[in-house]
């Protein structure tokens, strides 16, 4: 009960503002909050030639601001998003806040992080221009574990969010280690599926591709790289993302070609952009997708039905919330190997 007590007290000058692709968010934290994090209310429209305003409802001078973001949802494009963002937050600092701490779940633009012949990176692009507006960024498993060094002066917390996901896992399957392999996509996930195989104590391969860069978003073919037995196993793809789906898709094929008798996919990101809803639907070898509510799933959920396994973030970004607010250990709290929200 002090404990409690003294959160209170702490978080009492904490606002929550959700844009617009994250009302959905922010509207859950402040649901399930046990201490004070009010919800402010923003009006975000568009005029006849695109230009995007955003009005904040209420005094939000000298307060602590949570401005929660994702980047993707269906009614605008995500480089609307992006504009949308930039205005809240100079909105809040024009407003005289004490400090803006950005949560997106889902950080845009960080596939974009090398730079080929005359093109930009991207990634640094957009992490400078946030930069001078937010005092702390928090996002969940982004695309490259040394992004936040692309902020100088920003601290940066990036949720490993391995330990949230196989906790909701572990209650929902028998995880067998003889009746399951762990799975990358890819060998730019190696060092991920290591990490799940030690959590989860299970064996794990990695898989390789090819694309066909005459077209767009078309994998060729996946070579599993494994020398045990795979016959009537059943494959645990882990990601950080899924977009087109087009990597899976070729993975699974390969794989249930080979033997395995069926497929599951776990990711924090379930973007399920342009044909992966009905790519997913089309194929029968993968029984459950679990992903997170990192971006908007309602649509997706609508659209695959129970295929498609959603895990809320709202008390696990809520009690991150609380354990700054209280100077508590955020290294202590990631690290946590359960969360019993589930």
């Amino acid at each position: 009960m002090k404990f409690l007590v003294n959160i209170i007290m702490s978080t009492s000058h904490v606002r929550i503002i959700g844009a617009r692709s994250a009302d959905y968010l922010a509207s859950d934290i402040n649901r399930v909050a046990t201490a004070k994090l009010d919800k402010i209310d923003l009006s975000s429209s568009k005029f006849a030639n695109g230009e995007i305003k955003i009005s904040i409802s209420d005094n939000i001078r000298g307060k602590d601001i949570y401005v929660i973001s994702t980047g993707i949802s269906n009614d605008w494009s995500i480089n609307d998003y992006l504009v949308e963002l930039l205005q809240i937050l100079d909105a809040c600092k024009r407003s005289e806040v004490n400090k803006i701490t950005l949560i997106i779940p889902h950080f845009p633009y960080l596939r974009q992080d090398k730079r080929m012949c005359r093109e930009p990176i991207s990634a640094s692009l957009f992490c400078g221009i946030l930069e001078p507006y937010v005092n702390r960024v928090i996002t969940l498993d982004g695309h490259f574990a040394q992004f936040p060094g692309l902020f100088r002066r920003t601290y940066v917390v990036n949720c490993y969010c391995i330990n949230l996901m196989c906790s909701y896992i572990e209650k929902q399957m028998d995880l067998d280690p003889d009746k399951y392999l762990l799975i990358s996509p890819d060998t730019g996930g190696s060092k991920r599926i290591e990490s799940y195989a030690n959590r989860l104590k299970m064996d794990y391969a990695v898989m390789t591709k090819k694309r066909d860069y005459t077209a767009r978003n078309v994998v060729t073919n996946t070579t599993l790289h494994y020398e045990g037995d795979i016959t009537d196993k059943t494959a645990i793809f882990v990601d950080d993302m899924i977009d087109t789906g087009g990597t899976i898709i070729s993975a699974v094929n390969t794989l249930m070609s080979k033997g395995v008798k069926n497929a599951f996919l776990i990711a924090t990101h379930g973007l399920l952009s342009g044909p992966a809803i009905e790519r997913f639907k089309a194929c029968d070898g993968i029984i459950k997708i679990f992903v997170t509510d990192s971006v908007p799933q309602e649509y997706n959920k609508q659209q695959l039905g129970d295929k498609l396994e959603v895990i809320p973030i709202n008390k696990y970004l809520r009690d991150l919330i609380y354990v700054i607010e209280s100077r508590g250990s955020v290294t202590e709290f990631l690290n946590r190997q359960t969360y019993e929200y589930f």
